[in-house]
């Protein structure tokens, strides 16, 4: 299932946009208590559910969403034309129908005004992605400084 974030936040803005909702779902406990005029009150079962799921909740959970979602799209194999220069990636390229994947500069070297260039391309490379970040395990840092 895919969700929509962009229709979630239009119709979380359309609910900010009604009067005394914010301030309603921000009562916590006195939810039943204080309801605005005109609303029935609810029953405690449901105001649980209405305060966890308040305005400020919902939109936090959309932008991690967008973030995992913005994560994972930078982790996909990408054209090798898109590679950075001179930078490590993991580059991947098929060969004799397997997949091989290496760590390694997919473009390097410089142009000269003159017209001379040493650049090289990787030469079997067809796709690449970024090398993922390094472990955050505390243990590893303390090895990794000794």
């Amino acid at each position: 299932m895919t969700v929509n974030t962009q229709e979630l936040r239009e119709a979380l803005a359309a609910l900010n946009a009604e009067a005394g909702i914010d301030a309603w779902c921000d009562m916590g406990d006195d939810i039943y208590e204080n309801a605005p005029d005109g609303v029935s009150p609810i029953p405690e079962t449901d105001q649980r559910f209405i305060v966890q799921a308040n305005p400020a909740t919902v939109s936090a959970l959309l932008d991690e969403i967008d973030a995992l979602r913005a994560e994972l799209q930078a982790r996909q194999w990408q054209p090798i034309e898109t590679a950075p220069h001179e930078t490590l990636v993991v580059l991947g390229w098929y060969e004799s129908g397997v997949f091989k994947q290496e760590i390694a500069l997919a473009s390097a070297g410089e142009r000269y005004p003159d017209g001379y260039s040493n650049r090289w391309w990787h030469g079997r490379a067809t796709h690449w992605q970024p090398l993922p970040a390094p472990p955050a395990d505390a243990a590893m840092s303390k090895e990794g400084k000794q």
